[in-house]
């Protein structure tokens, strides 16, 4: 470490450009970066009034907001889980009455999973609702659970499938059986090879 200004509030913009004003008089400032989530926004207003690349505003502010990445992502034809934000119990209800349970619960703009639920029925909502204080100021983000595990598994077996053998088609059974058999020794169910091995064509 050759040198450090101290900062005297790393969260707020001003604080900052403060201290990159006296870095600059001796060395010019290239990069602004943060490793703390919680700054991330900060620093893009920094990168913005000082005119530094990086992770712009939008991008840093989606990285904070979890109902707006994902609709964002959804806007985009990315696939994926249902999600909004609500701040009052009718909020919560709605989506629950669309979606159904497990459903999962956390601030709108959580930090490392901290104050994350995974519900399960009402009395489980009523108590992340009521740890998150949703309906007496509070605001969470809640979205479908989903068994990430068990899609990773097909998606991997396609991987698999495609590294070996590519994309030729599949002439006889035998040559059907002899794909079967490679994923089955890999661990993969009959229900995935059954997914990603293309039909017996004619």
């Amino acid at each position: 470490l050759d040198g450090y200004v101290q900062v005297s509030a790393l969260n707020n913009a001003d604080s900052v450009l403060k201290a990159l004003a006296k870095i600059d008089r001796g060395l010019p400032v290239d990069l602004i970066e943060t490793g703390d989530e919680s700054l991330i926004i900060a620093a893009a207003q920094v990168r913005r009034r000082a005119e530094l690349p990086g992770l712009s505003l939008r991008s840093a502010q989606l990285c904070r907001d979890k109902p707006a990445m994902k609709e964002a992502l959804r806007q985009a034809d990315v696939p994926c889980a249902e999600s909004t934000a609500v701040a009052t119990t009718a909020e919560l209800g709605s989506f629950v009455e669309r979606i159904g349970y497990p459903l999962v619960l956390k601030p709108r703009s959580a930090l490392g999973g901290l104050a994350t639920y995974r519900v399960e029925n009402a009395r489980e909502l009523q108590g992340a609702a009521r740890a998150l204080k949703i309906g007496d100021g509070g605001q969470a983000a809640v979205e479908e659970y989903l068994d990430v595990g068990a899609a990773l598994w097909f998606d991997n077996a396609l991987v698999q499938h495609d590294k070996k053998f590519g994309d030729e088609p599949v002439k006889d059974y035998s040559a059907w059986s002899k794909r079967a058999r490679f994923l089955q020794s890999r661990g993969f169910t009959m229900d995935h090879i059954q997914s990603v091995v293309p039909q017996i064509t004619d």
